[in-house]
């Protein structure tokens, strides 16, 4: 049976679900466990984390799922495991590991810090091969398992901390923060190749995900009904604006509407969560001193 088919019945009521991915299964069996759980679907995520990671997984259902782009483009905050001395194929602990130690002796502290000096602010990525990055329409991922793999092309990347939590050679625990589209499993690369040692992604959690942190999340296996959270409680700490019952109307059939007197400077730019009488009404992209529609909710069937 096709997967849109599958819930015909019993369609996810519009909010969603801050789930604590485990080590070992993919994002979507994480998704996939939720919807058979909690009996409705389908359901949408706002950013993969690979089956050796664990952490934050934003699950989205009904209207909710309008939110998927303005979600995923947050900030993240990782907690990360790189070892040095060891070449990954994949750059992480799925393999095949290489060894590669040509230094006579293992980085310094202070070598450590001048390394990772290179990276705080950001730098010039280039994204794993095992990647979901498309190249020429297709997932760089397929494309190796097909034989035909392709290097992404390299793209500027945010780092805006890199903060080292142990070092206990050759393992060094890392915090990192950064903006949406990092590959910490790139970072771990670069990391060791500029230290000369060569170095694979070893661990990873994401304990930070914009507005949302580990210690609000689910563990896959307590979810329940309880944990489905309304669009309001899921939205309320996003940026906001707030309108009239009158403008809602009007941004709803898709006119562009002033910002003089809806709360906001007439020079902020963004996306904005659109909330009118208590409730999220829909999505708008300021535009100077424009609010302009950008997606509308409809309301959940009763």
């Amino acid at each position: 049976m096709a997967r849109g088919s599958r819930w015909r019945h019993s369609t996810a009521p519009s909010g969603g679900l801050l789930l604590w991915k485990p080590v070992g299964i993919t994002s979507r069996d994480a998704l996939e466990q939720v919807e058979k759980t909690l009996g409705f679907g389908p359901l949408g995520h706002t950013g993969t984390l690979d089956p050796l990671a664990s952490g934050l997984l934003l699950l989205l259902g009904g209207e909710g799922r309008k939110f998927q782009s303005l979600l995923t483009g947050h900030d993240k905050v990782y907690q990360a495991t790189v070892e040095l001395g060891v070449l990954s194929g994949s750059e992480d602990g799925e393999g095949p590991l290489h060894s590669r130690w040509p230094r006579p002796s293992m980085p310094t502290g202070s070598e450590l810090e001048g390394a990772l000096d290179l990276f705080r602010g950001g730098y010039l990525q280039t994204p794993p091969v095992r990647s979901a990055i498309r190249i020429s329409g297709e997932r760089s991922w397929r494309r190796e398992q097909a034989g035909a793999p392709l290097t992404p092309p390299a793209r500027e990347v945010r780092i805006d901390s890199i903060e080292v939590e142990s070092f206990r050679p050759p393992r060094v625990e890392l915090e990192v923060a950064c903006g949406s589209g990092t590959y910490v499993r790139s970072l771990a690369r670069d990391i060791g190749a500029e230290l000369g040692s060569g170095g694979y992604l070893a661990g990873l959690s994401r304990v930070s995900l914009g507005v949302h942190q580990q210690q609000a999340s689910i563990p896959l296996a307590e979810v329940d009904g309880e944990c489905w959270l309304s669009l309001e409680a899921l939205l309320e700490k996003e940026p906001r604006v707030e309108v009239t019952s009158e403008v809602a109307e009007r941004l709803g059939h898709g006119q562009v509407v002033p910002v003089e007197g809806e709360g906001e400077r007439s020079d902020a730019h963004g996306d904005r969560v659109v909330w009118s009488e208590g409730k999220v009404v829909g999505l708008i992209r300021l535009d100077g001193p424009l609010l302009r529609p950008a997606r509308w909710l409809n309301p959940d069937p009763v």
